[in-house]
C-alpha cells in the first residue's frame, strides 16, 4: 500500500499476509480515488495446481519410461533373439551341419528369413548328398576300369591317379 501511495507504483510478489500466512498479492493504484486495490491469495491454493502438474508429469514420465522398457523388451524377444538364432544356424551350416531347422512363426521378414534358410539349409544338404552319391559312383567307376587315369592341376602337380595305375604301369605313379 505505501509502495503505490508514495511511490506509484503496483507490486506483485509473495509475502506474509495480514494474518502471518505466505500469500501470492498484487496491488493496484487508483489515484484519482486515492485507493490502492489489493489481491491476495493462499501460496499453498495458488501453487496447487503446479504442484498437480509436477505429480502428473512425473506420473507421465514413469508410465513412458515403462512403455519405453516394454517396447525394448519386445524389440529384443522378437527381433535380436530371432536373429541371433539365424546368426548360429549359419556358424552351424558353415561348420557343415546342414540339419538345422529355424521356427518359421510369423509372416513378417524375420520369418520369411528363416523360411529362406531352412529352405537354403534343405538344399545344401540335398545338393551334399547328391554330391557324395555322384563322388561314390566316380570312384567306383574310376577304380574298376581297367585303364590308367591320371590328373594333373595347371602346375603340372598329381591331383589323383586311379588306383590301378601301378598293376599297368608296373610301377608306384606317384
Amino acid at each position: 500500500v505505501s509502495e503505490c501511495i508514495e511511490n506509484g507504483r503496483e507490486v506483485s510478489a509473495f509475502y506474509a499476509g495480514y494474518l502471518g500466512e505466505e500469500v501470492a498479492g498484487a496491488s493496484m493504484c487508483l489515484p484519482l480515488m486515492e485507493w490502492v486495490l489489493i489481491v491476495e491469495v493462499s501460496t499453498s491454493e495458488i501453487l496447487a495446481p503446479l504442484y498437480e502438474i509436477k505429480r502428473n508429469a512425473f506420473i507421465g514420465a514413469v508410465v513412458v519410461a515403462g512403455l519405453i522398457c516394454a517396447l525394448l523388451a519386445l524389440f529384443y524377444r522378437s527381433i535380436v533373439v530371432r536373429l541371433r538364432l539365424i546368426s548360429s544356424a549359419s556358424s552351424a551350416i558353415a561348420r557343415g551341419d546342414c540339419d538345422i531347422s529355424l521356427p518359421e512363426r510369423s509372416g513378417d521378414e524375420i520369418g520369411l528369413l528363416s523360411r529362406s534358410f531352412n529352405s537354403m539349409a534343405r538344399d545344401i544338404k540335398d545338393r551334399a548328398r547328391l554330391l557324395g552319391e555322384s563322388e561314390e559312383k566316380y570312384r567306383s567307376m574310376v577304380s574298376n576300369i581297367p585303364d590308367v587315369i591320371w590328373t594333373a592341376g595347371a602346375e603340372g602337380n598329381k591331383l589323383f591317379v586311379s588306383p590301378n595305375a601301378t598293376q599297368v604301369l608296373g610301377y608306384p605313379a606317384g
